[in-house]
């Protein structure tokens, strides 16, 4: 019950700052990473990064590589 009080009160508001996570997301959206050589095949990139449907050898590498640090990304 003690829990209650404490998640929803002004204890943890003040600890997350709104402002500065707003801060960091428009310097990463001003910023975008952009790859110095195009993929090959966008389209495969876009079809696996969430969940590998076609067989992985059928990847690029860079492709591949994409896909495993979104994967990676998403689950940390």
């Amino acid at each position: 019950m003690s829990y209650l009080p404490i998640s929803g009160g002004d204890l943890l508001e003040t600890e997350h700052d709104v402002s500065k996570n707003r801060i960091t997301l428009e310097k990463f959206q001003s910023n975008p990473f952009r790859l110095r050589m195009p993929l090959t095949n966008p389209e495969g990139f876009y079809r696996h990064y969430v969940e590998l449907i076609d067989d992985p050898k059928t990847l690029d590498r860079m492709t591949s590589m994409l896909c495993s640090i979104c994967k990676f990304a998403r689950y940390e």
